[in-house]
Formats: C-alpha cells, sequence, structure tokens
C-alpha cells in the first residue's frame, strides 16, 4: 500500500500524527527541469557584476503560483 511512496517519505509513517502532518505542510522546492532553468538563470543575473545596461528576466504567470 506503501509501493506509490518515495523511499525518503516511508519512514514519515511511522511517526506520530502530529509530525505527519506538519511533514505534509512543510514548503518544498520541486525540481523541475524548467523552474530549475529559471532558478538557474535568475542566480546567474544576480551574480553579475553591477552595470549600466543590465539584462532582465520577466516571470510570466498566474497570479499567487510561487513566482517570488
Amino acid at each position: 500500500m506503501v509501493g506509490h511512496l518515495l523511499d525518503h517519505v516511508r519512514p514519515v509513517l511511522d511517526r506520530r500524527m502530529e509530525e505527519r502532518i506538519a511533514y505534509i505542510q512543510a514548503p518544498r522546492w520541486i525540481g523541475h527541469q524548467v523552474t530549475v532553468q529559471a532558478h538557474e538563470r535568475l542566480a546567474e543575473l544576480l551574480s553579475r557584476p553591477p552595470a549600466l545596461r543590465t539584462r532582465g528576466l520577466m516571470l510570466v504567470g498566474p497570479y499567487a503560483n510561487g513566482k517570488r
């Protein structure tokens, strides 16, 4: 019945209910390829030295989907 769970999640089932709920509600980064690329691009832009003409990046997407 737990075959669909990832190996690192299965031990959480043995914890108390409060700990399981806290684990489920904790924020996580899901590394989808497109988001990983966007994150790398943002890090690259932030590491550039200041210049008169800098490059920018615009994130577009639905309201309240975590673009911050």
